[in-house]
């Protein structure tokens, strides 16, 4: 599972629910979706990635971001 809650499978990028960031977990698909397994329950279901949707998101800006200081030095 990458860090930001993807995976991969089939050369489809997924999201799944953050709680499994940084874990390795089963995946299991059908015709139906792809779905996360722990001890053999069904836990979550993968959401396919649509870029196209994606692309048009309205983002907030990161509260982490430097804003730059008059004289054209950032505030650390």
């Amino acid at each position: 599972m990458k860090a930001d809650g993807t995976v991969t499978l089939n050369k489809q990028l997924y999201e799944v629910p953050p709680r499994f960031i940084g874990q390795s977990i089963e995946l299991r698909y059908d015709e139906q979706g792809v779905y996360v397994y722990e001890d053999g329950q069904r836990v979550a279901e993968a959401v396919l990635v649509r870029f196209e949707d994606n692309a048009y998101v309205k983002r907030h800006r990161s509260p982490f971001a430097t804003v730059p200081v008059e004289g054209g030095e950032n505030d650390v």
